[in-house]
């Protein structure tokens, strides 16, 4: 490999922990950061380096509120690519967005570049570790990177596009002009700055890396630069919990580094006969692809339950609920029937309540009952009802309102103040009635939610999504759909140690129960039916 001594590794004080599901790996590297904090190190002296933004919030977090630090103070704890952003010190007008990807759109559409040209974005991936573009070329060419490969050399060992290396080396070389005619950069070019440019990255005294089985080749060689150079390194991770294989993660790198080794042997989530199951379904990778471990269940127990249909999930079981699937579109007709049912969730990063929305039912209910609000809370309310007009005769505003003209930033208003801003709907209204400009579908379901006595106002006790997006997550009840897409099916043979992991680690999200669902129509991963 061209860029092999950049993955060279002289540092000889490392511990790698193993984290199988539910064994506290966050607690004990939290464990470690109060022993080196009591020892002899600053917050500054230690960097914590995550895959995933949610790590990275939860290890800042719990480490403010258990060490009583000021979570400013550690200003290492970052994820891998908020690291290189700081210590390569690019500024915000320098970050590609959206905007910047749908300009290289037309700068394909322009080239007659042919096949896909439209460019998705999905900023979930972000809080993922991603980079937020893809289609046919962009994907090709970032796993490339990632592997710190060239095309032609990445093309030889997989799968080509049907353009081939041509149009695909044409597409990537348009992309580095399209980022320099602008002076922008992905999250993939702050790391290559780094890495090859051989830019200098802080001495530290502690360096602690988390998620390490899902780091590419390309960010181990950013992570051993810290590595290198630190007295003491901590990595963690779970090899049987590599589940980005298809974005170029590299758990062989993590699983064969030398050094010495620690297996957290206790699940303090996991019940004995989901264990027992879950492990059954690892253990089919052979012996050479994964580090060996043993674990303990939390305690005996623990019910799974083959559904055969999803009309048969129970949907009022007590406790929290995971709905789980490998692609995202076999979850619709989920959150159809929890609209249906009047039950309040999340899908993805979004509440099946929008955030204003709530927001603004608050601000009217403390205003009915004579409470003051801030200004936020008026602008976000106005921005909810509807002007009266003749085209609305009923609307809740006087025209002109939204222009906010007299309104005071640190003031605070009750409703009789607000009705001097242009408010005309009056106290007694219920707030449908005030809240005027939603969608009538939206209303009946709110309405269904309210009904039910669900308290919107903390985190739903629902979560839906894929098992990609809820890792090192937890809930009482999980509902698995056993179902992979027609892709993965036909290169089942190639990608089935993957799909064990994949499998693993949404089985191993359960509490309590695991419910395992055929949908109607699809492939099984018949595996979890052994």
């Amino acid at each position: 490999m061209k860029h092999l001594s950049k993955l060279q590794i002289t540092n000889q004080n490392i511990l790698k922990i193993f984290g199988p599901p539910g064994t506290g790996k966050t607690k004990t590297l939290l464990d470690i950061v109060e022993r080196e904090l009591k020892e002899e190190c600053t917050p500054e002296d230690i960097a914590f380096l995550t895959f995933t933004r949610k790590a990275r919030v939860e290890a800042v977090t719990r480490a403010s509120k258990l060490l009583k630090v000021d979570a400013k103070k550690f200003e290492y704890f970052k994820t891998l690519h908020s690291i290189a952003w700081k210590v390569g010190g690019f500024q915000p007008k320098h970050k590609m967005t959206p905007k910047h990807w749908f300009g290289f759109s037309e700068v394909m559409q322009n080239h007659k570049i042919a096949g896909e040209v439209e460019i998705k974005i999905d900023k979930t991936l972000e809080d993922q570790g991603r980079d937020i573009a893809s289609n046919e070329y962009i994907s090709v060419i970032n796993k490339a990177r990632q592997k710190m490969q060239d095309l032609k050399t990445y093309l030889q060992t997989n799968r080509s596009i049907e353009r081939g290396y041509l149009m695909l080396q044409q597409v990537a070389d348009l992309l580095i002009k399209h980022k320099n005619k602008h002076d922008i950069y992905d999250y993939t070019d702050s790391i290559e700055k780094i890495v090859y440019e051989d830019i200098e990255v802080p001495k530290l005294k502690v360096v602690i890396i988390d998620e390490a089985q899902d780091l590419t080749l390309l960010q181990w060689a950013l992570v051993i630069k810290f590595i290198n150079l630190a007295e003491r390194v901590y990595i963690a991770g779970d090899d049987d919990q590599e589940i980005y294989d298809w974005a170029g993660a590299e758990a062989l790198f993590f699983k064969n580094l030398l050094g010495k080794s620690q297996v957290l042997d206790k699940s303090y989530r996991v019940p004995k006969n989901i264990a027992d199951k879950s492990k059954k379904l690892i253990e089919r990778i052979p012996s050479h692809l994964r580090e060996q471990k043993q674990w303990d269940a939390v305690h005996d127990g623990g019910k799974i339950i083959y559904l055969d249909n999803e009309k048969f999930i129970n949907y009022s079981l007590p406790g929290t609920y995971y709905f789980l699937a490998t692609c995202g579109y076999m979850l619709y007709d989920i959150t159809k029937e929890l609209r249906k049912r009047g039950l309040f969730y999340k899908s993805g990063r979004y509440l099946s309540i929008k955030e204003e929305v709530i927001y603004a039912i608050n601000t009217w209910k403390k205003l009915q009952q004579g409470e003051e609000v801030y200004a936020d809370s008026i602008k976000n309310l106005f921005e909810l009802m509807k002007t009266r007009n003749k085209n609305n005769p009923n609307g809740s505003l006087k025209q002109g309102a939204k222009k906010f003209k007299n309104l005071e930033i640190d003031k605070k208003y009750n409703y009789e103040e607000v009705k001097e801003l242009g408010l005309i709907a009056e106290k007694n209204l219920a707030w449908h009635e005030a809240i005027d400009k939603l969608e009538n579908n939206d209303l009946v379901y709110i309405e269904k939610v309210f009904n039910n006595k669900i308290n919107v106002n903390k985190e739903p006790d629902i979560i839906v999504n894929t098992i990609y997006g809820v890792k090192g997550g937890e809930a009482d009840n999980v509902i698995l759909f056993s179902n992979i897409s027609p892709a993965a099916q036909s290169s089942l043979r190639e990608n089935i140690n993957e799909l064990r992991k994949v499998f693993y680690t949404g089985m191993t999200r359960s509490k309590q129960n695991l419910y395992i669902v055929k949908k109607e129509k699809g492939y099984v991963f018949k595996e979890l039916y052994a």
